[in-house]
């Protein structure tokens, strides 16, 4: 006989949904019924009760006679530790981060490389692999590929400690930009599970990132595999400055 375990049961869910919900409430704010609740997440009274009576425990709130259930003391917006943004910009903010090189080697370009460097498969690629770390600690995994002709740019320090598009753009081409990165969740193989020293099977987000020089050529391509649980990922989008819509003349 099977039995199905679910590792985030529902009165955990809600917990989290009302937690988030009481973030920047006054101390005393009412919380709705039991019922109110029921009906809202359709759950049984039971699986509400569960979800505040972790919240009863912790403090959060309490029950008051005829006043109801009702904020007990402020909940803050939880400190996220992770880093966010590009590793170019981890120094410009004070972050202070080492790399350590874990592998070096001449490959022939697979279909993916190929396409990616614009080079007929079996193509000469320099792939380099580096470790990341923050206060010790693996943050990310860099694969990085740089078309052999490219690679005669660099020099052995450069492939060992320096960010490489810098000292592209200062050696070969100073408009060397990014193109496009792609953003996808995967989970550790073990050989990444080890250099990151995490699980095998835990969460990694991958972003690959391809660049190009003034004339359109690939000059390097990359495979950044973060840690999920030290880093995430942030966008920001352009606000709409357009205004309110305006009505039509009917």
């Amino acid at each position: 006989m099977s039995h199905n375990f679910d590792p985030f049961p529902k009165y955990l869910q809600i917990r989290d949904i009302i937690t988030r919900e009481l973030r920047g409430l006054d101390v005393g704010t009412r919380l709705p019924t039991e019922a109110q609740l029921a009906e809202r997440f359709a759950v049984s009274r039971e699986t509400i009760r569960q979800a505040i009576a972790t919240l009863e425990a912790d403090g959060i709130i309490t029950r008051r006679p005829r006043a109801g259930t009702v904020l007990a003391r402020a909940v803050r917006p939880a400190t996220d530790a992770r880093l966010t943004g590009p590793v170019e910009d981890f120094a410009m903010v004070g972050v202070v981060t080492t790399t350590r090189p874990v592998g070096e080697r001449r490959v022939a370009a697979d279909p993916e490389l190929a396409a990616r460097l614009d080079l007929p498969q079996g193509g000469k690629v320099l792939e380099l692999r580096r470790l990341r770390l923050r206060d010790g600690v693996p943050l990310n995994l860099l694969e990085a590929f740089v078309p052999a002709s490219v690679a005669a740019f660099l020099e052995r320090r450069d492939l060992r400690e320096t960010l490489l598009i810098p000292v592209l753009r200062a050696r070969l081409d100073p408009d060397i930009a990014e193109e496009y990165q792609e953003i996808e969740a995967i989970t550790a193989s073990g050989p990444m599970a080890r250099l990151l020293e995490m699980p095998e099977g835990a969460p990694v987000l991958s972003v690959r990132r391809r660049f190009l020089d003034s004339a359109g050529t690939p000059v390097a391509y990359f495979k950044v595999h973060y840690r999920a649980d030290r880093y995430f990922y942030t966008i920001k989008l352009p606000q709409n400055r357009r205004g309110p819509a305006r009505r039509r003349p009917a």
